[in-house]
């Protein structure tokens, strides 16, 4: 390991490689994604976000290797790790950077994520990694992305959205005219029931240049 360049005092992770080899001598491995342990050891404890719970440790990625992966490569095991939340600094904080750690499982959080207590640290995981990971993964036969759940609550608010339309708009959403996309306006269009134009005889047309002739000026018909 290298000497962080931030300044802190804890070591560097350089490579997919070297977390990997840290792994295979060494259990009870965390990742967690934060602005590191200054920020996060005073107050050792996560916070659900949904409800504002204390939780009864710092929520982490396990890196320990589960039986079912078998003799698989343990470098893909862990880029998939590293992988799982790297969408973190783009939708939470820049400053948000992966850090390995030691410590005892003390419960599971929300996401069924692992809640940590006597968090030894261990290192900042380098950018390179990351990436290394992000190819590792890309390399796989499956499609595999982040737990990017923040995506996940976009899309779902975008869905609604469309299938209300404004809701600062009702007579507009009662209506069908407003549809999320042209393409479901052309589809209620098309499926409102289209009025006849109504025409005249040819007696009316020729008295008043083709437009129907008012009730009043029409002959009585037997």
């Amino acid at each position: 390991m290298k000497e962080a360049r931030d300044g802190a005092k804890m070591a560097l992770i350089g490579s997919l490689d070297e977390l990997t080899g840290l792994l295979s001598s060494r259990r009870n491995l965390y990742v967690r994604w934060s602005m590191g342990p200054q920020a996060d050891l005073p107050q050792p404890s996560s916070r659900d976000e949904l409800t504002g719970v204390e939780l009864p440790g710092l929520s982490a990625n396990p890196l320990d290797v589960e039986d079912w992966w078998g003799d698989r490569p343990l470098r893909t095991w862990v880029a998939r790790r590293l992988h799982d939340y790297s969408h973190l600094p783009r939708v939470k904080d820049r400053r948000v950077k992966p850090w390995l750690l030691h410590g005892t499982e003390a419960g599971r959080g929300p996401d069924n994520e692992p809640l940590v207590r006597d968090v030894q640290p261990l290192g900042w995981v380098d950018a390179k990694a990351i990436a290394e990971a992000e190819e590792e993964v890309e390399k796989q036969r499956g499609a595999w992305g982040p737990l990017q759940r923040h995506r996940r609550i976009s899309l779902i608010a975008k869905r609604r959205t469309m299938n209300m339309g404004d809701p600062q708009q009702p007579e507009a959403r009662r209506s069908g005219k407003g549809a999320a996309t042209p393409q479901e306006s052309r589809h209620l269009k098309a499926a409102q029931p289209q009025t006849p134009k109504k025409t005249g005889s040819k007696e009316d047309q020729a008295q008043t240049g083709g437009g129907p002739t008012p009730p009043e000026q029409r002959p009585d018909h037997p």
